[in-house]
């Protein structure tokens, strides 16, 4: 008996901890997304944004196993790494990621594009993220974005669940095209499809708000820092760079392809 009530006392002592580190990581969550969502007005106004740009000759992709290593094929065709597949990417990584986290993707686009400076940015603003996809489809470079998909969109889910209302997918995908003055922005969602956001859409895909049955576990994943909202990985020409240091919002800051702590 008394063995019984100490592994009781033991197992509530276990839920109350993980209980009060989940609602922690929750508040923490709305926290910084209270910081992050600022109005992006007063870039629309902005005469450096007049022009609109659409990166020509990008590759629409339909995922096999990730949208995450579907992106990277995407781009690393574009970059004229005809070899590489979705399937290579994955299986010269850690095969147990099938759906990589936003550190793990990280690593892979690095080592597929070996050429490149890749930096990944996590929990920019509004306006921040937006200045970074504008600047770079300038120069004719896409960025990879971490966004928030329904999954109707995924013809496998769509065969093989038959449901007609919205699942929620953390998905990747690649910016293609914006205009400010239009307020869009283009992606090529690697379910197969290029698709148009309204800049109020876009961005509250990329902050995870794009539904409402969000289920648990992503809610945990996104609290517990394995995915970050506004999160968008920029390729750039390494004799390009001009400020390798430019600043990550988040607690560690990737740059020049290692992590160093804030």
């Amino acid at each position: 008996m008394k063995i019984f009530k100490s592994a009781v006392i033991v197992l509530c002592a276990i839920f109350s901890i993980c209980f009060a580190a989940t609602a922690v990581m929750i508040i923490k969550e709305n926290v910084s997304d209270f910081m992050i969502n600022d109005n992006v007005e007063s870039l629309v106004r902005n005469i450096k944004y007049k022009d609109s740009h659409r990166i020509n000759g990008l590759p629409l992709s339909q995922y096999q196993t990730t949208g995450g290593y579907a992106s990277i094929e995407t781009v690393s065709e574009y970059f004229g790494y005809d070899s590489l597949t979705e399937q290579t990417v994955r299986d010269s990584g850690n095969k147990k990621f099938s759906a990589p986290t936003n550190i793990e993707f990280y690593k892979a686009i690095r080592r597929e594009l070996p050429d490149y400076q890749v930096t990944q940015y996590a929990n920019l603003k509004n306006t921040e993220m937006i200045d970074k996809i504008y600047n770079s489809l300038a120069n004719n470079m896409p960025a990879v974005i971490c966004f928030a998909a329904d999954d109707k969109k995924n013809p496998g889910a769509s065969e093989q669940n038959g449901q007609s209302e919205q699942k929620w997918a953390l998905h990747y995908g690649v910016a293609a095209g914006i205009d400010m003055i239009s307020r869009t922005v283009t992606v090529n969602d690697e379910y197969g499809n290029t698709a148009e956001y309204s800049i109020d859409d876009f961005l509250k895909a990329t902050r995870f708000e794009s539904y409402e049955n969000m289920d648990f576990y992503l809610r945990l994943k996104i609290a517990f820092g394995l995915f970050n909202e506004n999160t968008i990985y920029i390729i750039d020409q390494p004799e390009d760079i001009s400020d390798v240091s430019a600043t990550n919002t988040t607690d560690i800051k990737y740059v020049n392809g290692a992590a160093e702590k804030n």
